[in-house]
């Protein structure tokens, strides 16, 4: 019984030294249904897909035009 009790205890110690499962740079990876006005009262409808690149987002963005960029997730 005193084997099995040290045995947990040292399993607990070393389940709290490791390190947390990383996160990804980019977590708001997907592909998103987007839509809004703009500024002059028109409405627009489309697609933007952001992908983990390289410890970045990609984001393209799609209808009514094209686009893509870069940049970085941070601070939730």
């Amino acid at each position: 019984m005193i084997r099995f009790v040290v045995i947990a205890a040292a399993a607990i110690v070393l389940a709290d030294a490791a390190p947390p499962p990383a996160q990804p740079a980019c977590p708001v990876a997907g592909k998103y249904r987007v839509a809004g006005t703009n500024t002059g009262g028109t409405t627009y409808e489309g697609t933007a897909t952001i992908e983990d690149r390289d410890g970045e987002c990609l984001i393209r963005w799609s209808q009514p035009s094209e686009a893509e960029g870069t940049g970085t997730y941070a601070n939730g």
